[in-house]
């Protein structure tokens, strides 16, 4: 998040992981009946009609994420996002800049 552009103050929060309400099982990519198996975007899933029972299990904070692949990888995977929104900040810099 960018906090202040005079000087560059930028803040980072590793956020969470939205999870897919039905088990993904790429065989079923195609399948015209499971047509909500990769979709992890609110706005669709709560038309699913286990999201009531199941909207909890579909939102994985940090800290799971930590415990269910390990340290290693995401610490890689933190490293990742934040070279990421970096390379993405100095692209947009000059444009955040008020005259």
């Amino acid at each position: 998040m960018l906090v202040n552009s005079k000087p560059n103050i930028v803040l980072f929060h590793p956020g969470y992981l939205r999870l897919t309400i039905e088990k993904y099982d790429e065989e079923d990519i195609e399948n015209e009946n499971k047509l909500m198996i990769h979709l992890t975007n609110n706005c669709f899933q709560h038309k699913h009609k286990d999201y009531k029972e199941k909207k909890e299990s579909s939102i994985a904070k940090w800290d799971a994420i930590v415990a269910q692949i390990g340290e290693d990888k995401t610490a890689n995977l933190m490293h990742e996002m934040k070279r990421i929104l970096l390379v993405t900040y100095a692209a947009a810099h000059r444009k955040l800049i008020k005259k």
